[in-house]
C-alpha cells in the first residue's frame, strides 16, 4: 500500500504536467483559427 502511495505521489505531478501541456497545445491550435477570423 505504501509503495502504491508514493507511485501516485511521483506520478501525480507528471500526470498533471501532461494536462497542462495538452490544454496549452489545444489553445495554440486554436489562437491561429481566432486570429483568421479576426
Amino acid at each position: 500500500m505504501i509503495e502504491m502511495i508514493t507511485v501516485i505521489r511521483k506520478a501525480w505531478p507528471t500526470s498533471r504536467m501532461l494536462s497542462i501541456v495538452r490544454a496549452l497545445r489545444r489553445a495554440m491550435a486554436l489562437i491561429p483559427r481566432v486570429a483568421d477570423r479576426v
